[in-house]
């Protein structure tokens, strides 16, 4: 399911068995154009992101860890990126080392790394986004809308004795 936060409305729901196989896929297949797709860390996520980007649209997702990421140029953060918890706004692109564990190669295009400190597990947050124009607080509030779209998610699953017709 997608949600759209302007209205906060569910939308292009669809119920996949395994003949699909992971959230990614399915996600892939509702794609649409001039969109921001928030994401957390995504076990497939260089392939999803090219599916976005070939869609037309956007996406601002949680980096794993393990990924390289090779910086070109470091952005000067202004007082609001600062006061927004971002710690590096960076352009460059994902590395293409073994431990990147990925399917796909990266995409070949700049991207931006924007790091925000996590107040509640004490800890950096790498924010992957091909939004090179955005502020870098704008980036972080974008992402924190993904928790609430997770909360959200978390209500519908939990009722009990709604019937699909």
């Amino acid at each position: 399911m997608q949600l759209d936060v302007r209205r906060w409305t569910p939308e292009l729901f669809a119920v996949h068995g395994r003949e699909v196989g992971s959230e990614t896929k399915a996600q892939g297949k509702m794609l649409q154009s001039d969109v921001i797709y928030l994401c957390d860390r995504l076990y497939d996520g260089l392939s999803f992101m090219q599916q976005v980007f070939d869609a037309g649209s956007h996406v601002v997702v949680r980096l794993k860890k393990s990924t390289t990421f090779r910086v070109q140029e470091q952005r000067t953060l202004s007082p609001k990126d600062r006061e927004a918890g971002v710690v590096f706004d960076e352009i460059g692109q994902i590395g293409k080392g073994t431990q990147d564990n990925y399917k796909q190669a990266p995409p070949e295009r700049l991207l931006r790394l924007v790091t925000i400190w996590d107040e509640v597990d004490h800890q950096q947050v790498r924010l992957l986004t091909d939004l090179l124009d955005l502020d870098a607080w704008v980036i972080a509030y974008l992402y924190r809308c993904r928790w609430i779209i997770e909360l959200f998610f978390r209500w519908l699953k939990t009722r009990r004795g709604w019937r699909i017709c």
